[in-house]
């Protein structure tokens, strides 16, 4: 099962594959992956119904259902690609307030320099840290991880930008929004990842044909 997963870390564009601890710039079109990631996931909060009316709205293609998760399961992870001018990504959510923008085109200094202008945007809101967040699969890199905690502590987001690679398929990179509360803490990253790109996977394979 695994094995299959793993085979998905191309999600939704063909990627490059990493030279030595620094990722190589894909040739051609590049994204900043923060416009996306505002607009799906920072504007509409943990509401899946709000962030699927947005990402339907502009155009995302819809990914089959997640294998072996029923509709109203609150961790069943729903899947949008955007082909985005030769720099596609998807948009991955579930209703448990995690919500992703993936892609195999990412600019990651562009994209991390993005990140922190949104960060230090939120300071008047949250109390802000850096996470010394570790690997927690095989292949993983975190570029960045931001913790906002709320000023009213009563939780807060944890915001990760990270990339995952194979030598034999290249690499994906994803931003996620991680919505936790003080008596739990953030789900764990790693069953998110491999089902994302499943499903990225599959929501590739819906697009129709050119």
């Amino acid at each position: 099962m695994n094995r299959l997963l793993i085979a998905t870390l191309l999600t939704a564009a063909s990627a490059t594959a990493l030279a030595g601890t620094t990722p190589a710039k894909p040739d051609g079109p590049t994204l900043d992956m923060i416009p996306p990631f505002i607009g799906a996931c920072m504007q509409n909060g943990p509401d899946a119904d709000k962030i699927r009316a947005v990402v339907l709205k502009a155009g995302g293609k819809a990914a089959p259902q997640q294998p072996g998760k029923d509709s109203k399961d609150p961790t069943r992870l729903e899947a949008y690609l955007f082909e985005n001018s030769g720099a596609p990504y998807s948009v991955i959510f579930d209703r448990q307030g995690t919500c992703t923008v993936v892609t195999g085109r990412a600019d990651i200094e562009v994209t991390k320099s993005s990140l922190d202008r949104l960060v230090i945007g939120s300071s008047k809101v949250f109390d802000i840290s850096q996470t010394d967040a570790k690997p927690r699969t095989t292949g993983e890199t975190v570029v960045v991880e931001y913790k906002l905690t709320s000023k009213n502590d009563k939780g807060g987001l944890l915001l990760t930008l990270s990339r995952v690679s194979d030598p034999a398929k290249g690499t994906a990179v994803f931003l996620t929004r991680r919505i936790f509360n003080n008596k739990e803490p953030p789900r764990d990253r790693v069953r998110g990842y491999f089902a994302a790109r499943d499903l990225s996977r599959m929501a590739r394979k819906a697009l129709p044909s050119r």
